[in-house]
């Protein structure tokens, strides 16, 4: 079993001979999903013996799903989803031998909701689970993961996040890196020897302007900065305050559901101050709500980028956009690629059960997904590259891919 199931995931990885899944977010035959928000009081209790119960079977591998589709910004679940669909629809239809179920529970773009997820789905007895994707629902639901022993992979990129739990695998660039590569743009595209950080107040925020404001302290560059809430409907007096500190450019570390509100501001109160920005300002949804002219000639953190010459990526676009109607974006990419590390590790560790699951995603190496490549480094990091880019109109052009080396 092992050779053939070696053989189909190179077959998804590598692109060779796929064919592309056809109609809209409909999923493989044999995967079943069910969506309650229900809070399980003994799920903790009994998280041992779920995880026991499910290394039982080694035919059938559970996938947890703690996506969250409701909530502030219900396409980041949506996508995410719809890409785990079409991976799992892939793998069953190129003849995968492990029956492949998805559990979606939502996660309802908060940590309580994404606890309450976790929760369920170790009740359920998954082997692994995907998600919560923010980095702040991470840090919810860590302890709780790692006492399940049920290993999980997120797109969170927190610094915070690094060596925080022994489940815990992420699958995006942590912001160590990423803000690195923001604060030097801001040094090197633009000659900034003064800068303002704008930043939102939860733990993706704060941590990069942490990494970039020490960053720039190491490099002689003055910075001030302003702070918003997630979610907030009025931004003006911070970008009014930036605007009023004479600065030669903006470091804009916002989530990208933030960023409509932030560019649009910025342009109703005629900033002319160079910006650049986190992974946000390069998502189709988020750019699908603002105009061309807010966010031209901006540098920003790419990390789908659809033109790239590789296998994968010039798979993966065309066929998700078949399967949903949709573009692909960073959601869909970032867990497209998170399946494919599942099934990596599944033949690496040599079982479907947690703690083989759990070995297996240690030695993930060289693994082409949609974002990069895939290896495992000591705090169980998956991706170390992103790359940056510059606006055209509403277009990110691609200028060079950085990586952590």
């Amino acid at each position: 079993m092992k050779k053939k199931l070696l053989g189909l995931l190179l077959a998804v990885s590598m692109v060779v001979s796929l064919t592309a899944c056809s109609g809209g977010s409909d999923t493989a035959s044999d995967t079943s999903t069910t969506d309650t928000t229900e809070t399980t009081d003994t799920a903790e209790s009994d998280s041992a013996e779920t995880a026991d119960d499910a290394a039982a079977s080694s035919d059938v591998l559970k996938i947890g799903v703690a996506a969250a589709t409701t909530g502030s910004d219900p396409l980041e679940g949506e996508r995410m989803v719809q890409a785990l669909e079409l991976a799992v629809q892939e793998y069953t239809d190129n003849g995968g031998t492990i029956q492949v179920e998805l559990d979606i529970q939502d996660s309802q773009g908060t940590t309580d909701g994404a606890l309450n997820a976790v929760q369920r789905l170790i009740s359920d007895g998954c082997q692994v689970i995907i998600g919560p994707h923010k980095s702040t629902q991470v840090l919810a639901v860590g302890e709780t993961v790692d006492a399940a022993g049920v290993p999980f992979v997120s797109g969170g990129t927190s610094p915070n996040l690094v060596g925080q739990f022994d489940t815990l695998f992420t699958c995006r660039t942590n912001d160590e890196l990423t803000a690195v590569i923001g604060a030097q743009a801001c040094i090197d595209e633009l000659g900034a020897q003064k800068v303002g950080i704008f930043y939102g107040s939860d733990d993706y925020g704060s941590g990069g302007f942490t990494v970039a404001s020490q960053y720039f302290e190491e490099n002689g560059i003055e910075y001030v900065s302003e702070v918003y809430n997630s979610g907030d409907t009025d931004v003006s007096g911070q970008v009014l305050s930036l605007m009023n500190q004479d600065l030669d450019c903006i470091l804009v570390w916002a989530h990208g559901a933030d960023m409509p509100l932030i560019f649009r501001t910025m342009n109703q109160l005629g900033s002319e101050v160079p910006v650049v920005a986190a992974s946000g300002i390069a998502i189709g949804q988020y750019l699908d709500l603002m105009e061309a002219e807010w966010v031209d000639g901006y540098y920003g953190i790419g990390e789908w980028i659809a033109n790239r010459d590789s296998e994968v990526v010039q798979h993966f676009g065309p066929a998700f956009e078949e399967a949903t109607g949709e573009p692909a974006e960073m959601f869909s990419a970032t867990y497209y690629g998170a399946f494919l590390a599942v099934m990596d590790a599944v033949e690496k560790g040599g079982g479907t059960d947690s703690a083989s699951i759990m070995e297996g995603l240690k030695q993930v190496s060289g693994l082409s997904v949609p974002l990069g490549t895939y290896t495992c480094d000591e705090n169980q990091q998956l991706l170390h590259e992103a790359v940056l880019v510059q606006m055209d109109g509403k277009d990110p052009v691609e200028i060079r891919t950085i990586t952590a080396e």
